[in-house]
């Protein structure tokens, strides 16, 4: 398998899971090098996004605390990719009753990257 494009969360995420997931993935990336394009997006950062709650009409902003890192992208989504968001969330029920204001807080117009260079 030779991927084009490899994504996994930001290295300052405060998520624990999260951020292994990503220390496994640049450790991997390091012991078997591919040409890929590496791109991480953002989830746990203190108190964002706000609100913490359902609003799609809204635009998700780079956390505070990265805000100042280079290369984000802003990607829109349209409403059918929206609503397929929508959708995929509300599949892991057990996450919807603990984090639903969370979790629903990134169905936004946008989806967020940021380009990693090595």
């Amino acid at each position: 398998f030779r991927p084009s494009d490899i994504v996994y969360p930001d290295r300052q995420d405060r998520h624990d899971d999260h951020w292994a997931t990503q220390a496994f993935v640049q450790h991997a990336l390091v012991r078997h090098p591919l040409h890929v394009r590496e791109w991480a997006f953002p989830v746990h950062f203190a108190g964002w996004p706000r609100p913490h709650s359902f609003q799609p009409e809204r635009v998700l902003d780079v956390p505070p605390e990265i805000r100042n890192q280079d290369h984000w992208r802003s990607l829109p989504l349209t409403d059918a990719e929206l609503t397929i968001k929508y959708q995929a969330l509300h599949a892991h029920q057990s996450q919807i009753r603990v984090m639903r204001g969370f979790l629903e807080s990134f169905i936004r117009r946008n989806e967020l990257f940021q380009e990693i260079s090595r």
